[in-house]
């Protein structure tokens, strides 16, 4: 059920261990309540465009205009990690 909100998930720096996840536009809304909901808000920047927050050990960047980093603290080497991830957090 949660793929309806992301449209693709691409590996942005293997040095850092970060995503990108492309979302879908019309569900940005959504989207942001299930953050508020299941992660803790860090902190705006750029005036509300961006937001950040943290789950366990990632720190999740949401751009309003329909993207989500991941960068992960501790090593997380697999793309179904980032999958499973993205089902908790937008369920």
């Amino acid at each position: 059920m949660y793929k309806q909100y992301i449209q693709t998930v691409i590996e942005s720096c293997k040095k850092d261990h970060s995503y990108a996840v492309m979302l879908n536009p019309q569900k940005l809304k959504d989207i942001e309540g299930f953050l508020q909901k299941n992660c803790v808000f860090i902190k705006e920047q750029l005036g509300g465009l961006v937001k950040e927050y943290k789950t366990g050990e990632v720190l999740i960047k949401f751009y309003k205009s329909g993207k989500l980093i991941l960068k992960y603290v501790l090593i997380l080497k697999y793309v179904d990690d980032v999958d499973s991830l993205l089902k908790k957090i937008l369920s």
